[in-house]
């Protein structure tokens, strides 16, 4: 149980590395530092393959210990916890939630900066679109 408690905490600070990633970005949004994007969305990808990675060792050693609990393998977390002994059923039930709490963060966090990127990309448009008018009117 603790290599799962060790992976899932893992699990965790990676996801909180992707939500300072998102914060980052939109961040450089709002102070249109456009020119930083490249390195900020490489930086979030980079996070993001990490969170894979953790994700995927997590479901190993989700599997082995409940293989080494008698559980069928194919045990979901849940199923872990409550078949867990304290302290560990408290730890896994604090990283569940703060797991969901964190997914949520970014789920949040990903809707702001679509949002914004959006009313930026809208505010681009619209000085393409002067700008052609203005063109048009000098070709008169």
């Amino acid at each position: 149980m603790q290599e799962l408690t060790d992976v899932l905490d893992r699990e965790r600070r990676l996801l909180e590395m992707v939500l300072f990633k998102l914060v980052e970005a939109r961040h450089l949004l709002v102070a249109d530092e456009a020119r930083f994007l490249p390195w900020a969305s490489a930086e979030l990808e980079r996070a993001v393959e990490r969170v894979r990675e953790a994700t995927l060792l997590r479901a190993v050693v989700a599997q082995r210990v409940a293989v080494a609990h008698g559980l069928p393998a194919e045990s979901t977390l849940m199923i872990l916890l409550a078949q867990a002994d304290e302290p560990f059923a408290a730890i896994l039930a604090e990283q569940q939630e703060a797991l969901h709490r964190l997914i949520g963060e970014i789920r949040d966090e990903v809707a702001r900066a679509g949002s914004l990127a959006e009313r930026q990309l809208r505010g681009i448009d619209a000085v393409l679109a002067a700008v052609s008018e203005l063109q048009e009117a000098r070709a008169e």
